[in-house]
């Protein structure tokens, strides 16, 4: 499959959760450890051991024969084992490092209860991530993607603060970074998110899944919502806001997933004249 997108004259991949394609197949029984009664899968089917023979075959039948490039989002890689990944004997050109960017969830990647994470922490396992992935190879630095929440509500603690100048600031640190730096849409004119009543406004599943076992945990339907309004991957999947318009400039019918509720004010439109905008800073 990938040779013939690359016959076609495809040059660049971005591999989704690769780090996941190893299983551990002795399929054994998780440790419970949610009021659920089961287990999270991580231990069994991330960063396994043997996953480096896939990516030798894959590198060698597909991406060498094309010199083509290549990034790899791969979630909790530890620092000793990115020569799998990049560098000379790694698999691929980049990869994304989401270390210092999953701060705000646990390790099992539930998005509650809110972690206690301080700018010190952020910024320490920001420089960590710099001085390791370019020992030996070379990163695609991001603040936001279609599994994460505007940048501005993660990484800006204080509404009031969540404004054009963050926005600036947010740039200019994924920009002097020693990366290749990848701008999610909207992240450029400064797009916060939305603030949703009911849990059946969310067309992500995985906000679905997060509410129900906020509730199994013994949160109230208050704290589940805010717990998914806070993380749920819509905020940055809502459609791209162009102008002021009825549907965002996005479309003329109406989309799968409601308009930013500050569209209106917060548009590519209303930025792109203005010298002194977030989108004119990019």
């Amino acid at each position: 499959m990938i040779n013939w997108w690359l016959d076609k004259g495809i040059s660049v991949f971005r591999v989704d959760a690769i780090n996941f394609i190893k299983k551990d197949q002795r399929w054994c029984d998780g440790e419970v450890d949610g009021a659920d009664g089961l287990s999270a899968c991580f231990q069994f089917c991330r960063n396994k051991e043997g996953i480096e023979d896939f990516f030798h075959e894959l590198r060698e039948e597909t991406f060498d024969r094309h010199q083509c490039m290549t990034v790899a989002e791969a979630v909790d890689v530890p620092y000793d084992q990115l020569e799998t990944f990049i560098g000379k004997t790694g698999c691929f050109s980049m990869m994304f490092d989401f270390m210092y960017s999953n701060l705000d969830i646990t390790k099992n990647e539930e998005w509650f209860p809110d972690q206690d994470w301080s700018i010190k922490a952020y910024k320490d396992a920001l420089f960590a991530s710099q001085i390791e992935i370019n020992k030996l190879g070379w990163a695609g630095a991001f603040h936001e993607n279609h599994d994460m929440p505007r940048s501005l509500n993660r990484l800006v603690k204080n509404p009031a603060d969540r404004n054009g100048k963050a926005a600036k600031l947010l740039g200019s640190l994924l920009m002097f970074l020693k990366s290749t730096p990848y701008i999610y849409e909207g992240e450029e004119i400064g797009m916060i998110n939305n603030e949703r009543s009911s849990i059946d406004e969310f067309d992500d599943i995985s906000s679905h899944n997060q509410y129900t076992r906020a509730l199994e945990e013994g949160y109230s339907k208050e704290e589940a919502l805010h717990f998914v309004n806070r993380r749920s991957r819509d905020n940055t999947r809502s459609p791209m806001c162009w102008n002021s318009s009825e549907y965002g400039g996005f479309s003329d019918v109406k989309p799968w997933l409601a308009l930013n509720e500050h569209a209106s004010e917060i548009n590519v439109e209303k930025q792109i004249n203005d010298p002194d905008s977030v989108l004119s800073f990019y």
